[in-house]
């Protein structure tokens, strides 16, 4: 359908069409869209990795004389800089992209919360109502007439008024530039190739509400005064955004721009829209009319009618999902709602599935989904400090949302793609520190002629050693020691002399000795303190203590982290003052050799006044030499000169002119 408007004066107020009437509309019929959500972003923490063996080979013992191998050997040294340049360009490309899908997060979600923002306010509904046709504000109050009466056919006259407004909202809403055009990274060049910059911007309300009575821009601006149409005329209207961040795994780059036929074609290249509009029912309140203006062609897309509290995967709307072939490169990650009290909740799981990790108990870290999910949850909380909302109806429309989300999914039908799923795991694709706590499969699939049983991850344990969950500040509690879930040979020494100690056990027959064992979370507690036994501070063998976290601190004891204190509290004429070096963890620079980091030291808590007073003593004399030794070197320097003054003086009297 074309669009149409009077641009005989582009600073004057359009001039509007009105769409012919139309027989009240049925309920939109919605077709399937399949869909495949691609998760190949599963990271290697630092302790899966295997450590090459740093011990030199040996000459063989006893080398019988018959052998004829010679004894010369030769040794080639390749130079593999070019291969630890790619691989340092690799991991700055990847934190490159981490760290732009980070900025991008935030600065879409902060877009969006201000827009939402300006359309909720009244000069700016005030303007929009005043664009409408009047017999259309004339039927909305016949409207809420009738359903605060409960009488008439309320459903007939609401769909008419919306499908009103959908075409004539098509028919004089004119687009004359480009919004979003989120396609892939940008690389390294004219940034200018790639983009756009033809939309009219604003600085303050006036200039936006200038650019509404103008009624022409882009899609997504479109999308909003739609949104903002519907508040005017007093519905409960959503602002529904599918946040067009791209994820650090895509190797996809932004296409450059083919500037003439954007010119002519405004962004209907891009087959899904990134902004769209929610209607909460007046009549129903439980039920959702989802409205795009803009985008899509078919009329019959254009408004759906579902249920916003049912468990049922009839909740599900498809069609905003992108569907992946040559034609289209737009992606879904995050889709979020912004009601008219600017209240941000997340409704991916009504356009999205298997998205079921981030409806689990918690989040692995260990992911890059993982990692993306904790910042997404972390900016709504902030958006939603001061919203004001119904706390009952959003919980049980957030119960909805997660039990779609949880049960809309498509099961993996190969090893590969399965290991590389944050939603599922199978007993062969578990890592080396997880187990299965016992709950039921989902379902079996034929894997290499094999059925294999398939479950949520939120099924998985994750097992650390004692060492380190000691890192994380808790114990393993002490009647579980011998009721480990799982052993491995996984976490292989980084010491040489722990890496020795590994192969004598190999040699002598005893790999038993080598394997660590793993705890749950459930295994242990908040970190068994050492204690103090007659006046004696706890120390290990190296004559150091590791604490990690401040509740690890001994009783009776006090942590102090002043500056150089271990060193001063060694001065010899200390003689009372008792103390431990204090490890916070280690360093691998030096190949083989774990170096602690120390930071202060712990004291008895009745010596941590004393050990203060002789902290600030002593810097006190630190800086009073080090005052006299600047004054020393500045007296000595102004001797050399003086002194080559003077020679100077004199060559000049005796040589000079």
């Amino acid at each position: 359908m074309d669009l149409f408007i009077d641009e005989s004066d582009s600073d004057s107020e359009p001039t509007f069409k009105r769409p012919s009437s139309f027989d009240s509309p049925e309920d939109t019929k919605r077709t399937k869209v399949e869909s495949d959500h691609d998760f190949s972003d599963y990271e290697l923490s630092e302790s899966d990795l295997e450590w090459e063996d740093i011990l030199p080979e040996v000459d063989e013992p006893n080398k019988p004389e018959n052998d004829k191998r010679q004894d010369h050997f030769s040794i080639q040294l390749n130079d593999d800089s070019h291969k630890k340049d790619r691989i340092r360009r690799i991991i700055e490309n990847k934190n490159r992209k981490l760290t732009i899908h980070n900025l991008g997060l935030l600065s879409y979600m902060l877009h969006a919360h201000l827009r939402n923002k300006l359309i909720n306010d009244k000069h700016v509904q005030k303007t929009l109502k005043k664009l409408l046709p009047e017999e259309v504000v004339k039927r909305v109050k016949k409207l809420k007439k009738s359903i605060a009466k409960e009488a008439g056919d309320c459903d007939v006259q609401l769909i008419y008024i919306v499908k009103y407004l959908i075409k004539w909202f098509r028919l004089n809403f004119k687009i004359t530039c480009n919004g979003l055009r989120v396609l892939g990274f940008l690389p390294s060049t004219n940034h200018d190739e790639y983009f756009m910059n033809n939309a009219p911007t604003f600085s303050n309300l006036k200039s936006f509400i200038s650019l509404i009575k103008k009624f022409n821009h882009n899609r997504d601006f479109g999308a909003q005064l739609f949104t903002g149409l519907l508040r005017a005329l007093g519905f409960e209207a959503r602002m529904v955004f599918s946040v067009p961040v791209i994820q650090a795994k895509s190797k996809k780059y932004q296409p450059k721009l083919d500037r003439k036929k954007l010119e002519t074609n405004r962004d209907f290249d891009l087959l899904y829209p990134y902004f769209w509009t929610e209607l909460i029912n007046p009549i129903n309140p439980q039920e959702l009319l989802v409205i795009e203006t803009c985008t899509f062609h078919d009329e019959d897309k254009r408004l759906s009618r579902i249920s916003r509290f049912s468990h049922s995967l009839k909740s599900h709307v498809p069609l905003f999902y992108p569907v992946q072939d040559q034609f289209n490169d737009m992606t879904m990650t995050y889709v979020v709602s912004l009601d008219n009290n600017n209240h941000v909740l997340d409704v991916s799981s009504r356009y999205m599935k298997n998205i079921c990790y981030r409806y689990f108990h918690k989040i692995d870290l260990r992911m890059e989904s993982g990692k993306s999910l904790l910042l997404y949850l972390s900016i709504i909380r902030m958006l939603n400090r001061d919203t004001l909302h119904d706390e009952g109806t959003v919980n049980r429309e957030l119960d909805c949302l997660r039990w779609l989300g949880t049960h809309n999914y498509e099961i993996p039908q190969t090893k590969s793609a399965i290991s590389r799923n944050p939603n599922f795991t199978t007993p062969d694709t578990l890592r080396y520190d997880e187990v299965l706590n016992g709950d039921k499969p989902l379902t079996k699939v034929l894997i290499s002629g094999v059925r294999t049983p398939v479950y949520f991850k939120s099924s998985v344990i994750v097992g650390k050693s004692e060492q380190q969950w000691k890192f994380l500040g808790r114990s393993v509690r002490p009647e579980h020691l011998d009721k480990f879930i799982k052993t491995t040979k996984s976490l292989l020494p980084r010491t040489i002399y722990r890496r020795r100690l590994y192969e004598l056990n190999i040699n002598n027959n005893q790999p038993e000795l080598n394997t660590v064992k793993l705890y749950s979370f459930t295994q242990t507690c908040p970190y068994i303190k050492q204690k103090v036994i007659d006046g004696q501070l706890p120390k290990n063998k190296y004559g150091n203590i590791e604490i990690y976290r401040d509740s690890m601190i001994p009783e009776d004891c006090e942590w102090l982290k002043l500056s150089d204190i271990e060193a001063i509290l060694r001065d010899k004429s200390n003689t009372s003052i008792r103390f431990v070096p204090v490890v916070t963890g280690f360093k691998f620079n030096k190949l083989g050799y774990a170096i602690p980091d120390k930071t202060g030291v712990i004291v008895l808590s009745e010596q941590s006044e004393r050990a203060k007073k002789f902290w600030i003593a002593s810097k006190i004399r630190q800086r009073k030499l080090q005052q006299k030794l600047k004054e020393e070197v500045a007296l000595h320097n102004w001797y050399q000169l003086i002194k080559r003054l003077k020679i100077k003086k004199r060559l000049l009297k005796e040589y000079g002119k």
